[in-house]
């Protein structure tokens, strides 16, 4: 059931970048910051309930609402297909989740209740 407190989440996160062609076309006419306000215009609501089922990035685009570590994948993966190969790192901590890119930091709320971690991607 992708519960990343149950489960390794490099699996997760390589499906979530590499298999997400919805959330890509769909913000392909779109510029970085409109890509920004409309993932942060969505509910900050996951479609699951449980606290460590995270959502994939295409179902956060579809439903359009999603948790904060949600939407910094959604936002990971529409930025890594138009900057392939740029490094990014999404960071985990209390209530805030963080995905860094070269040019700008990106903070959303999260209430997923994962340990913190780092993720590169």
């Amino acid at each position: 059931y992708r519960d990343l407190t149950r489960t390794d989440p490099k699996p997760f996160i390589l499906a979530a970048i590499q298999r997400n062609p919805v959330s890509i076309e769909g913000a392909r006419e779109m510029d970085t910051d409109s890509i920004v306000r409309e993932i942060a215009a969505m509910p900050d609501e996951s479609i699951y309930d449980e606290p460590g089922r995270i959502a994939q990035p295409d179902e956060v685009w579809n439903f359009g609402r999603g948790d904060g570590l949600e939407k910094a994948l959604l936002l990971a993966n529409i930025l890594q297909s138009n900057k392939p190969g740029e490094k990014m790192i999404i960071q985990i901590g209390d209530n805030i989740v963080s995905l860094e890119t070269v040019e700008k930091k990106y903070q959303f709320k999260s209430r997923k209740r994962l340990r913190e971690q780092r993720w590169v991607i």
